[in-house]
């Protein structure tokens, strides 16, 4: 059997597009090219790997089963090449998934500290919820991921905690709620909440928070980003659950403010932000290097 990596790749791309045009762009080869490689995988496995389906080369079980292996084949070939050229310390290169609270309030500070100190290392930030850059990182599409989330259990997935971080109750300085010392569930249930999107880790421990207490809240809207949801809780009318993290400038500044979440203390209050890594791949200098560099910064 003669499998090579370009017909996994070509298989791979045609899971996703399902038409040969669309795979020959996708990796800059001629139609006649990945016509061949199909024909040849087929061939070679002896079983129908495709059949046309409206206009569309859609797999077959037999090609979905393939292309199970195929991708992760894929990845780790990809991870294979980053992970040798991590040994070369001044020209590798590190890819990074992580959730938005930690991209965007804990990250951007020691990457600018460590790309100063390495300059000629080639750094990518993919910015996603927590479940996604797990997903990435189970996938191999990643070397690191760092997330906001309770905590967790995958297979082949290791992590490890960077630093504790409370959620709070926040609204406007402006908002009737800044008067009030403490926020009771009473309170809450009054006013207008704002609801992280649906795959966000704050929404699941605020929906936990409602379940537990026994909280109905009448008037809710759903924003699945961060920022919006701050714009939208500055102008004074709503109320929202968030990272102390993510609120620390506005606080400075005056113009929000927060209380801690009413009627579970410390049970869903805090989550941790953790750095992952897969198990299964090979930490180079360069990775136990920037791993090293993430935790002393913290």
């Amino acid at each position: 059997m003669n499998i090579n990596l370009i017909k996994f790749e070509i298989l791979e791309e045609l899971y996703k597009h399902k038409k040969i045009t669309a795979v020959a762009e996708a990796l800059k080869l001629k139609q006649p090219t990945i016509t061949f490689h199909l024909k040849a995988m087929e061939k070679e496995f002896g079983v129908k790997l495709f059949e046309a389906k409206s206009g569309k080369l859609i797999l077959t079980d037999a090609g979905e089963a393939l292309y199970h292996y195929a991708s992760k084949i894929n990845a780790l070939a990809k991870e294979s090449f980053r992970v040798v050229k991590e040994y070369d310390l001044k020209n590798g290169s590190i890819k990074i998934g992580a959730s938005y609270i930690p991209a965007t309030y804990l990250l951007p500070r020691i990457l600018f500290d460590y790309t100063e100190k390495n300059p000629k290392l080639s750094i990518s930030l993919k910015v996603n919820t927590s479940p996604l850059v797990l997903n990435m990182l189970q996938k191999h599409e990643i070397d690191i991921g760092v997330i906001s989330c309770e905590p967790f259990e995958l297979p082949n997935i290791i992590s490890h905690p960077l630093l504790e971080e409370e959620m709070v109750i926040f609204f406007s300085t402006k908002h009737p709620l800044a008067s009030e010392e403490h926020i009771s569930s009473e309170l809450i249930e009054k006013n207008s909440f704002i609801l992280h999107g649906e795959k966000s880790s704050t929404r699941s421990i605020t929906l936990k928070w409602f379940e537990n207490s026994g909280i109905k809240v009448n008037r809710k809207i759903e924003l699945n980003s961060l920022e919006s949801i701050k714009h939208m809780v500055l102008q004074g009318r709503h109320i929202s659950l968030i990272s102390k993290l993510a609120i620390q400038q506005e606080v400075n500044d005056g113009n929000l403010t927060y209380r801690e979440i009413p009627s579970l203390g410390n049970l869903i209050t805090k989550r941790n932000i953790y750095y992952a890594i897969n198990k299964d791949r090979l930490n180079s200098s360069i990775l136990t290097n920037f791993i090293e560099s993430l935790t002393h910064s913290i």
